[in-house]
């Protein structure tokens, strides 16, 4: 598994989890700090920008977060 997918998956995860719409990527950031393989909020978004590209996420910036919805 790939870092993207990682992240799609940890996105999937949280989402069901805490039965939230949308996931910001800091809440991700948190969630996963003392995991194996953590990130900051910047690599986060870049991972999962790549699933935005892919259509398999859509994406809400303000200049607070970033948030992911599945579509």
């Amino acid at each position: 598994m790939n870092k993207e997918q990682l992240w799609l998956q940890r996105l999937k995860d949280y989402k069901e989890k805490n039965n939230e719409e949308g996931v910001c990527s800091w809440w991700l950031r948190l969630a996963y700090e003392n995991d194996e393989f953590p990130a900051t909020t910047s690599q986060i978004n870049y991972y999962l920008d790549k699933s935005v590209k892919k259509w398999i996420l859509r994406k809400e910036s303000t200049k607070s977060y970033t948030k992911y919805y599945l579509l």
